[in-house]
């Protein structure tokens, strides 16, 4: 872009995108986006307390297994219980849960996009619905 002395131009773009029919014969000439599918992994924090890492890393050892496949059944498990019952909202509020650390997790599309929808239903965190799916899941592991 070319600078006048004192200011700056401005351009707009407007883009229109072809009618599907057309887009179909200009696929391979079209700008290529990525496209993340529903089985496509993503990766999350959880902010997990020493207790649940504990669980957690024991689960690993027992079932030798990585976490982010554990943390996938557990979401799956609490998704099947949570889809049962009525959610309430409930506004952000704040819980002062001292200690815990950030876990990386790698957990599918679809998985991530509802537990988003999740936190915006009831109003908790991400790492909330994480810590609740994983205390379900080990609950329900240890009962059976």
């Amino acid at each position: 872009m070319q600078r006048l002395a004192g200011g700056e131009i401005t351009v707009h773009l407007r883009v229109r995108l072809p009618e599907p029919e057309r887009r179909k014969s200009l696929k391979d000439k079209l700008v290529k986006s990525k496209y993340i599918g529903p089985g496509q992994p993503v990766s999350v924090l959880f902010g997990l307390t020493e207790n649940q890492r504990k669980k957690l890393e024991n689960e690993v050892k027992r079932t030798h297994s990585n976490r982010s496949n554990i943390c996938r059944k557990a979401l799956d498990a609490y998704r099947l219980k949570i889809n049962k019952e009525t959610v309430s909202y409930q506004p952000y509020h704040k819980y002062p849960v001292l200690g815990l650390k950030n876990i990386s997790v790698t957990i599918r599309q679809d998985q991530a996009d509802w537990v988003r929808i999740m936190a915006e239903k009831t109003g908790k965190k991400l790492s909330e619905i994480g810590r609740e799916a994983l205390e379900y899941f080990f609950e329900k592991t240890t009962s059976s």
